[in-house]
């Protein structure tokens, strides 16, 4: 089955925050059977990070995900209601990354 993008997310927020870390994304590469270093985490994650503070919030990772398409055939708005909670849409701690 496929997932959607919500279901992904949850996937791989293992630690169940509502937010994607580094650790996250090692720790579910290696259980789908990938040989995921720290530093491949890392730059998932830097990719995705669009205000840069070292952790994807559920906006960061579903536009980040989304196929690239001119913008009058994108959706207008990834929306609110995805099930998530609220902290999910936004990132309100600072966080340093150790690599910064």
């Amino acid at each position: 089955h496929d997932f959607t993008v919500r279901e992904s997310f949850r996937a791989i927020d293992i630690c169940n925050n509502a937010q994607i870390e580094i650790e996250d994304v090692t720790r579910f590469l290696k259980r789908a059977g990938y040989a995921a270093t720290d530093q491949d985490a890392m730059a998932f994650v830097r990719r995705l990070d669009a205000n840069g503070d070292g952790v994807l919030t559920y906006l960061e990772f579903a536009e980040g995900i989304m196929p690239m398409e001119p913008r009058s055939s994108r959706p207008k708005k990834l929306g609110t209601d995805y099930g998530l909670p609220k902290s999910a849409y936004t990132s309100p701690v600072k966080k340093s990354l150790p690599f910064s």
